[in-house]
């Protein structure tokens, strides 16, 4: 059966005009050899009252119409919702496994890896969808995230 859809928030990471994600250099050209002395500061620190900016109202569309064919088997359905400035959004998307007996993921990650990442993971057997934290790759370490 197929795995619900999904509303996953979507930002863009900061890139340059050739759509490359900036390295941010050492602060220290070169090392020094003996440990530097932290700077003092005397004023009190800035503590923001600001609640954040929650996403705004977006809905994914009934049909989900742009496909990722993974293999014969299991296909991704999607659909990307910019906000009005575009510089935001969320990804709806559903994927569709036929003849599956295990489970199906779907993960995000900030750095490229599977460890730190947070996945989608649907059971079909069990018929349940829940979201996870990937900590390492031992089953004891791929935890349940609270949905609060």
């Amino acid at each position: 059966s197929p795995v619900a859809a999904s509303q996953v928030p979507v930002t863009p990471p900061p890139s340059t005009s050739e759509g490359v994600v900036p390295i941010t250099a050492s602060p220290t050209p070169q090392p020094t050899p003996q440990p530097t002395q932290a700077p003092v500061t005397t004023s009190s620190p800035i503590v923001s009252t600001e609640q954040p900016t929650p996403f705004p109202a977006l809905a994914c569309p009934k049909d989900l119409v742009e496909t990722v064919t993974i293999d014969p088997n299991t296909v991704f359905y999607y659909a990307i919702v910019p906000t009005e400035s575009a510089d935001n959004g969320i990804m709806c998307g559903r994927l569709e496994v036929l003849n599956h007996k295990g489970w199906v993921g779907v993960a995000v990650s900030l750095n490229g890896f599977m460890i730190g990442s947070e996945a989608i993971i649907g059971e079909p057997s069990t018929e349940s969808v829940l979201k996870y934290n990937l900590n390492g790759k031992g089953a004891n370490l791929v935890n349940v995230m609270d949905t609060a």
